[in-house]
C-alpha cells in the first residue's frame, strides 16, 4: 500500500505534466483561463484519454464484419488457413 504522501506527490506530478501539455495547445493571443483552470487540469490528469470514438476506441464496438477483428486475430485466422 502506498501512503497518502506518495499518492499526493503522484497526483501533483501528473497535474504538472498535464498543465505543461495543455500549455502547448494554447495559441498566442487566446484566452487560456478555461483550458488551464485547476478543474480542467485535474480532469485531464485523471482522464487523459476521454475519447472512445471510432478512431480511438475498441474496433469491436465501432466496426462491422471482418473489420471488427483486431490485427492479432486477423493474423491468427490467416495462419490457420495456410
Amino acid at each position: 500500500m502506498t501512503d497518502r504522501g506518495e499518492r499526493l506527490h503522484q497526483e501533483k506530478r501528473k497535474k504538472a505534466k498535464m498543465r505543461k501539455i495543455l500549455k502547448g495547445f494554447i495559441l498566442p493571443g487566446h484566452n487560456s483561463e478555461n483550458l488551464l483552470s485547476p478543474r480542467s487540469v485535474g480532469l485531464a490528469a485523471h482522464t487523459p484519454h476521454p475519447c472512445s470514438g471510432r478512431c480511438c476506441g475498441n474496433p469491436r464496438c465501432h466496426c462491422k464484419g471482418k473489420d471488427k477483428l483486431t490485427l492479432q486475430e486477423l493474423k491468427e485466422i490467416e495462419r490457420e488457413r495456410e
